[in-house]
Parts: C-alpha cells; structure tokens; sequence
C-alpha cells in the first residue's frame, strides 16, 4: 500500500524549535514525530512512502533517506514554492493508479490507517476524509435569547465539534482538480469536489490523536511519552 505524507510546512507556530529542524523532525518522546508516523504506517502493511518536503528538506531526507532502515521504500516531493496542503499532489498525479491515503506529517495517531484505505474502498467513494470529535471551552458566558428575551446562560460552557484529523483517502480522480503549480489548500479542493457533486464521506475516529502544531499540544503529548 501507497501513503502520501505532507511534510513541508514551515511551523511556525512552534518557533524558535523549528529554527533549526523542521517540525516533522521535532522528538516526541525518543524518536521524531515522522518516525513514529512512518513505523505505524509500515506495520499496517504500507511498503511505498511518497513524502512531500519543502523548509528545510535536505534534514528530512538525510534522516530518513530511501526508507530502508525501516524496511519501506520511501520517495520525495520537492515544494520548491509554498503549494498548501493538497497543491503537492498534483505532482505525483500521473503516477497513481489506485487511491492512496494521504496524511499530515505532524500527527501521533494509532488510527488504522488500513482500516481506513478499506472503508475508501467499500464506500466507493472518490475522496474520505477522516474525522475526530474536539471540545473546546467557552472562555465566556454563553447567552442564550428568543429575539430580545434572554432565555438563558450558560457559564463557560464546553462544547463538542467534528473536525478535519488531516487524514484523507483519494481517488486518482480527485488529482485533477487541483490546480498545476500553485497554492492550494485541503479546505479548497473539498469544497470544489463538493460542488463538482463527487462522493465524498467521512471516517469518524475515537483513538489517539495530536496534531504537533501549537506550542501546548506538542509540550503535552512530549511530556506524556517521557513520562
């Protein structure tokens, strides 16, 4: 099985860390973030890594090189330019033959991503996006009103959303929706296959996951493997 791994952001929400490495790169726990990422992928049956690479990409490669020291065949991506989070797909167009699963590279998940390449498969779908529930707090009173009448308050309530896990399975279809060459965002191709009236579906998922890309999140799932 194939994976795309979109690893070429910036971070700068987690300068100065990422001064000197790129976030892929950052340790969480013992091992970089990608690494714990790639070794999930490769024990779930996946033998051919795609990974797109842009702010400072000679680290990456120079780490994980052709993928043989953990037994997977690993290729690159070069974003010479800023191409979003899905424009780099367009590069490999021409190459898939079959859906491919396509993830952020920040993330620690235990998602079975197999499962998920097989629920794709089954819903017959040309694009899957995976999902996972996120509360978050209100910091303020939360007022409840029938046009001018309040009927209620709530005190710093919390509350519950579905939200993108920057996770994804795509047909080879959906590829050509992106545009050649420039910067284009996951949020922008969804709504376009939306409106080109495509079958899109979701896989909702209750495991463990965490995106690195604040400052909060990545000290707290770093302290957690130290622990």
């Amino acid at each position: 099985m194939k994976a795309f791994i979109l690893a070429g952001g910036e971070g700068k929400r987690l300068r100065p860390l990422t001064y000197a490495i790129p976030k892929p790169l950052l340790p969480v726990g013992e091992k970089p973030v990608l690494e714990i990422l790639i070794e999930n992928l490769k024990k779930q049956g996946f033998d051919e890594l795609i990974i797109s690479v842009g702010y400072k990409s000679w680290l990456i490669k120079s780490y994980f090189s052709d993928g043989k020291k953990w037994d997977i065949n690993i290729t690159y991506v070069n974003e010479d330019k800023k191409l979003g989070t899905a424009g780099p797909l367009k590069i490999i167009e021409n190459q898939l033959t079959r859906s491919i699963v396509v993830v952020n590279g920040d993330l620690v998940t235990d998602l079975d991503f197999a499962d998920l390449s097989d629920f794709h498969e089954r819903q017959k779908a040309d694009m899957t996006v995976c999902t996972i529930d996120h509360v978050y707090n209100v910091p303020y009173g939360v007022i409840r009103s029938d046009k001018s009448l309040l009927i209620g308050y709530d005190e710093k309530p919390k509350k519950e959303v579905v939200i993108n896990a920057g996770i994804y399975v795509m047909s080879p279809e959906v590829l050509s929706f992106i545009p050649d060459d420039e910067y284009f965002d996951m949020s922008q191709l969804i709504n376009v296959l939306i409106k080109e009236k495509k079958k899109l579906v979701t896989y909702h998922f209750t495991g463990e996951w965490t995106d690195i890309g604040c400052m909060d999140d990545f000290e707290k799932i770093s302290n957690s493997r130290n622990d």
